[in-house]
């Protein structure tokens, strides 16, 4: 009987943690409910925030050296011409002067 007793204990004590959980995932999807709703009535956050990550970004790219910007395939070069906020059109000669010339500013 005493085993029986502590099968019940056990099994009870689960039930109490799933319950618990269950519990927790409810709160943690109504904050995140409220956080989309008051993200949504602020849109204007969403754009400063946008504008905060450009100027942030602009920071954090790599300075290319000449060599690895001779190196790069057409697809590499848009891609980091693109990283920052260069045209992305022409020929890959084209693209190799422009990106040369940005990092010969910077």
């Amino acid at each position: 009987m005493a085993k029986l007793a502590e099968v019940k204990q056990r099994r009870e004590d689960e039930r109490l943690k799933r319950e618990a959980v269950k519990q927790m995932e409810e709160e943690a999807a109504k904050q995140q409910m409220k956080k989309t709703e008051t993200t949504a009535t602020f849109g204007d956050n969403k754009k400063d925030e946008k504008k905060k990550k450009k100027k942030d970004g602009k920071s954090k790219i790599a300075k290319l050296d000449k060599i690895s910007v001779k190196k790069m395939k057409p697809a590499q070069l848009k891609e980091a011409l693109k990283e920052r906020g260069l045209d992305i059109q022409g020929n890959a000669k084209a693209l190799t002067e422009r990106l040369l010339a940005y990092e010969k500013e910077r």
